[in-house]
């Protein structure tokens, strides 16, 4: 489920400091991921709500309320995921994630079974230095402790590596706050030790003035 208000360059154009010079470039795309940046507190505060509201729906279980941002400058895609315990819930992966935007879902338990939520999911990002994939897993485990990773990685590299592979990464180099920078690219994620946390996601320009 997408929230928040997509900024398009064409918008974000217009808000420039001078109106006869409307931003272009570079410039344009640091001033729209600012822009999502300033906004990420308030449409984070929406992303919780609505998990939240999924989970009451859903019921009792170990689960996962996931919320991912963009405060990139430009759409991230659905490229795949990966369920290793467990399955989305009701609302499917959007195939689409504007900047400005964050998407909401609800990743629960197999039902009758003793088992977590733990998953990957991979999103395109167009228009860097080169193509790029960003991953992300959580580990909402029925015992042990949980953990998120979240990195850009590029889209070759990505496609290659078997899925056996990426579960075993994530599972060593998870953390309960994992933070992981890659060029003007950082990506985050965080989780708690709550049977169903809340798995927060959000990727931006670390150069954006």
């Amino acid at each position: 489920m997408l929230l928040g208000t997509k900024l398009t360059p064409a918008a974000v154009a217009d808000m420039s400091d001078d109106p006869t010079a409307p931003l272009s470039g570079t410039a344009l795309r640091k001033r729209i991921s600012k822009i999502a940046q300033d906004r990420g507190d308030d449409l984070e505060k929406q992303g919780v709500e609505e998990a939240n509201g999924m989970k009451e729906e859903w019921g009792t279980g170990v689960s996962s309320l996931i919320v991912i941002k963009n405060m990139l400058d430009v759409p991230i895609t659905f490229q795949n995921d990966k369920d290793y315990n467990g399955h989305i819930w009701k609302y499917t992966y959007d195939d689409e994630i504007h900047p400005g935007q964050c998407s909401v879902v609800l990743h629960v338990k197999t039902s009758r079974v003793a088992s977590g939520s733990c998953a990957t999911i991979g999103y395109n990002i167009p228009g860097y230095d080169a193509p790029y994939t960003w991953w992300m897993t959580w580990y909402s485990v029925w015992s042990g402790t949980n953990s998120v990773y979240s990195r850009p990685l590029k889209t070759n590299p990505w496609n290659e590596t078997p899925w056996a592979d990426v579960a075993r990464y994530s599972e060593a180099e998870g953390k309960e706050r994992y933070k992981r920078k890659t060029g003007v690219i950082t990506s985050k994620g965080k989780t708690s030790q709550a049977s169903s946390p809340l798995v927060i996601f959000n990727i931006y320009r670390n150069d954006a003035e």
